[in-house]
């Protein structure tokens, strides 16, 4: 059912890898972002590698940005603004989008949902969000 699909990763610190996070040539609007995860750190103990190893999912675009939240628009760090940028450079579109924040920052959630739902967003098949325990 979801093998082969592309997906795309909106997320803060918890979903960047540096090289992945910040690839302006997968997605130039990307190429700022700031990025926590790194080597040392492997990239396929990454939440997301793992979830698409296990579900033979491809990834599109990770536009996770390490100290941005996921609501507003008043600057590029804004999940809002970066929602706009899930598809890559070559025109490819998500076919599942993953919303991934920290536990505080539930309340900005609310305000993207509303965002998301008066047509902010792609048009998407499904939205997963998920929170830090």
């Amino acid at each position: 059912m979801l093998k082969n699909k592309l997906i795309s990763i909106l997320g803060d610190s918890i979903s960047t890898y540096l090289g992945v996070s910040n690839d302006g040539e997968r997605c130039e609007a990307t190429a700022a972002n700031v990025c926590f995860y790194r080597e040392p750190f492997p990239k396929e103990k990454t939440y997301w590698s793992r979830l698409c190893e296990a579900l033979g999912l491809s990834l599109c675009v990770n536009n996770s940005y390490s100290g941005g939240n996921l609501s507003g628009t008043e600057d590029i760090t804004s999940g809002v603004n970066r929602s706009e940028h899930l598809t890559d450079s070559e025109g490819h579109r998500p076919g599942l989008i993953i919303i991934f924040m920290g536990k505080f920052k539930i309340a900005y959630f609310f305000a993207f949902v509303s965002a998301m739902l008066s047509g902010v967003l792609l048009d998407i098949a499904m939205v997963v969000v998920g929170l830090i325990p």
